[in-house]
């Protein structure tokens, strides 16, 4: 039996994912998602669906499928941080790992798998620094555990 693998890299700033808000409207709750949560989940989902072949069916690891999940995330080095520090080479300030883990979690139900919780294993990811604009994004390795 063959694993399936697919390896990933969105470009774009990565986003934390961010709870829901809920307020008051006179006499009922009235929640939501914030707005640039949900387009950058929207974002991921449609890049993961135009870098997929077209004859696959959705989502690709059907229910009950065993996943593993490794997620790196690249942010672009600020001016203050210095070069070639060991100890800088990780991106150690907001957004935490856990939440921009979550937004790419949840914008690849029911593309990638039906639910999260199909996710058994993660990989090492991390967050980094990179100098170059262009290395900015997120790098996602999904594959069956076997």
């Amino acid at each position: 039996m063959s694993q399936k693998q697919f390896k990933f890299f969105i470009e774009g700033d990565p986003v934390a994912k961010q709870g829901v808000k809920s307020r008051w409207t006179g006499s009922r709750v009235i929640s939501n998602m914030p707005r640039h949560t949900v387009e950058y989940m929207n974002y991921l989902r449609t890049e993961i669906l135009c870098k997929l072949a077209d004859n696959l069916p959705l989502p690709v690891f059907p229910k009950g499928t065993p996943v593993k999940l490794t997620v790196d995330f690249y942010f672009l080095r600020p001016e203050s941080v210095r070069k070639g520090s060991k100890y800088r080479e990780y991106h150690t300030v907001k957004p935490d790992y856990d939440n921009c883990e979550k937004s790419v979690k949840d914008a690849m139900t029911k593309v990638m798998y039906e639910d999260d919780c199909q996710i058994c294993q993660c990989g090492y990811g991390g967050k980094w620094y990179t100098n170059n604009p262009r290395e900015v994004g997120v790098n996602i390795v999904i594959e069956e555990v076997v």
